[in-house]
């Protein structure tokens, strides 16, 4: 796994935010099992090698910073324990907070890491888990808004396309209220969030292997399409 505090935990990565209670730098306690990759993993029979997830990390950040998703150190521990089935990327969020990249920035830069993965891991399957809407009020707070995930969103979907990967769009899964939202920190999820976002990884696999009208590995016919909103979304 590659991600933020949304999927980091004490004992895989520095910089965890989920963990032990007794630990001071993790705010956040869910057990490990709880964890969104634990489930997903568990639930098909996987096993997890590494979660090169640190808090705080954005995708469109400069690569020699530790926090950076392109950072090459971390890209390179995913391999740690061997040679990776499937790679998760779960970033943007961050990105998304006090405007800290713009479409076309993130666009570029969320291109050139999934070019670093499959150059890294040649025979990798990456799933491009793309970021969620926060709640009305913390989305104020953050200074981030739903067009900018949407737009994202937009990103990622044609990057998983034309690198035949798959895409899990999560925008609506959550819907960040309290039920999933972890009463600390609200852009986190609880342990039903986690479960969620678990569900509907799997529901989007699912749908992709087996339905060959809206599977990832049969979208072409939209890639036209999503490059024109691309294009325009860059113009503006």
């Amino acid at each position: 796994i590659l991600g933020d505090s949304i999927s980091s935990y004490y004992g895989y990565e520095s910089g965890a935010y989920y963990g032990p209670k007794e630990e001071k730098r993790v705010p956040y306690s869910i057990n490990i099992d709880d964890m969104w990759w634990s489930r997903y993993a568990d639930n098909n029979g996987m096993a997890i090698g590494y979660s090169s997830s640190v808090g705080g990390s954005e995708v469109a950040k400069d690569e020699k910073d530790y926090i950076s998703l392109n950072n090459l150190k971390r890209i390179n521990n995913l391999g740690e324990n061997g040679a990776p089935d499937y790679i998760a990327v779960f970033g943007g969020v961050n990105d998304s907070l006090l405007h800290r990249a713009d479409e076309t920035r993130f666009y570029t830069k969320y291109n050139e890491l999934i070019k670093k993965i499959h150059s890294n891991f040649a025979d990798v399957r990456l799933i491009l888990v793309a970021p969620y809407y926060l709640r009305n009020d913390v989305a104020t707070i953050l200074q981030t808004s739903n067009s900018t995930i949407d737009s994202y969103n937009n990103s990622i979907k044609y990057i998983a396309s034309k690198n035949n990967d798959y895409y899990v769009d999560l925008r609506n899964a959550l819907s960040f209220g309290v039920d999933y939202a972890d009463p600390s920190y609200e852009i986190h999820p609880n342990e039903s969030g986690m479960e969620k976002i678990a569900k509907v990884i799997e529901e989007a696999i699912k749908k992709a292997r087996g339905d060959e009208t809206t599977g990832i590995d049969n979208m072409k016919a939209d890639l036209d399409y999503d490059h024109y909103i691309i294009k325009v979304v860059a113009y503006d």
